[in-house]
């Protein structure tokens, strides 16, 4: 399946059940895992994400959607997001910029979260294929490691989120999406991505990522990163699901999420 048919699997009534709770489930481990990405200690989450509110109610926070980027407009919208929170940061976005340039690439799936007034995040899933993944540029050894155990690997790439945003929420919604889109569209079995080193804490308290290889210095963004990864069976463990059925959707266990 494309990456454009994907509004097709999730807009039946089964499907818009399992993503409602799917992001319920998202938002409850980002609520239970207490520092935003790259927030330090003493640092509030409006300065680890460089907003100037917090809450639901703050800017363009109180209503968004998430969906998929479809049209060389909306493409191009995700890019600039990334371009402007990457310079915030200190990184480089040539690879967003690149991308923001045409039509959504063929084993690329980008997400934007928006309200009516902005751009709240966006997020792009990169599947596996002749093209490969870009973390193999740094870490080859890690991606081809799994590979060489029959896993169906993918990577999270592009992560932004806006200056005023309920990021709980829209980095939930965006996350969600992506599971969603990498599980039952595509059988993916393990997600790798690249973060700085700040950041590390927060994938494995909130998402169970683990540590595929140490720092090294990332050329795409010429800055210092981290390989992490994510078993996505450890993922449904946690967000109290089943594996995926014959249909593609996993099913709730309706036991607590762990603590």
């Amino acid at each position: 399946m494309i990456p454009a048919d994907l509004s097709g699997v999730l807009l039946n009534d089964a499907a818009a059940m399992y993503c409602a709770g799917l992001l319920f489930g998202f938002e409850a481990l980002m609520q239970r895992r207490g520092r935003a990405p790259g927030q330090t200690a003493g640092e509030s989450q409006a300065d680890a994400l460089g907003r100037g509110a917090k809450g639901r109610g703050s800017g363009a926070a109180a209503g968004f959607r998430v969906a998929v980027a479809s049209c060389p407009e909306a493409i191009a919208e995700a890019a600039r997001l990334v371009e402007r929170r990457y310079a915030w940061r200190g990184y480089e976005a040539t690879e967003g910029a690149s991308a923001g340039r045409g039509s959504p690439r063929a084993n690329e799936v980008t997400l934007l979260a928006r309200s009516d007034a902005a751009t709240l995040g966006t997020l792009t899933l990169r599947l596996d294929g002749p093209l490969g993944l870009a973390a193999e540029r740094g870490y080859g050894e890690a991606v081809s490691a799994a590979r060489a155990r029959g896993r169906r690997v993918c990577e999270l790439t592009r992560l932004a989120l806006a200056e005023r945003c309920d990021w709980r929420a829209v980095l939930a919604s965006l996350f969600g999406l992506a599971y969603a889109t990498g599980r039952t569209a595509h059988g993916v079995t393990d997600v790798f991505i690249e973060v700085n080193p700040r950041h590390v804490g927060f994938y494995e308290r909130a998402l169970g990522f683990v540590v595929a290889a140490g720092e090294r210095f990332c050329e795409r963004v010429k800055a210092p990163s981290v390989l992490l990864k994510l078993e996505l069976a450890e993922l449904e463990r946690r967000l109290g699901l089943e594996p995926p059925a014959g249909d593609g959707f996993s099913r709730p266990r309706f036991a607590a999420l762990p603590a």
